[in-house]
């Protein structure tokens, strides 16, 4: 390349110099995207999948949560996990009093939650439409933080 001109360039030589690249990259196995409890990036991304379907979580829910899908973290480490979510711009927190809530940032879903056989409602948007109808009569506190990141929304 000459300045900004690309004329000069031999595409014959080009082509000899990125085809090894290009094919080693291809020929590189896809990272599965079946749910692989061992892989902290895939027990983030369920956190913030949770946080999604509920709103708004603490740590301790979250643990809770994770315990009833089988898997075992410590508050330490589903810590860690949040400041991560929330580098990344996947989560906000907010405080109210010594309860630390992470809510997620309007995002794509992190994590694909499927109502079980026996649920109530299987519809993903109604289904999360009633979990904020019980924290509109439970916990209006979390319910006007997740409105505040959402942009609010009637209940």
């Amino acid at each position: 390349m000459q300045g900004k001109s690309a004329a000069q360039v031999k595409i014959q030589t080009l082509r000899d110099i990125l085809q090894a690249p290009i094919k080693l990259r291809l020929d590189t196995i896809r990272e599965p995207t079946t749910f692989d409890p061992e892989r902290i990036g895939h027990v983030i991304k369920l956190i913030v999948g949770l946080i999604q379907e509920y709103g708004a979580l603490t740590r301790q829910e979250s643990a809770d949560l994770l315990r009833l899908l089988g898997i075992s973290k410590s508050l330490v480490e589903i810590g860690a996990y949040l400041l991560c979510a929330e580098a990344v711009g996947w989560v906000v927190k907010r405080t109210k009093g010594y309860d630390d809530f992470y809510i997620a940032r309007n995002i794509k879903d992190a994590a694909t939650i499927s109502a079980g056989e026996n649920a109530k409602e299987k519809n993903k948007t109604r289904r999360r439409l009633l979990i904020r109808k019980y924290w509109k009569e439970k916990d209006p506190f979390r319910l006007e933080e997740i409105r505040r990141e959402y942009g609010g929304f009637k209940s």
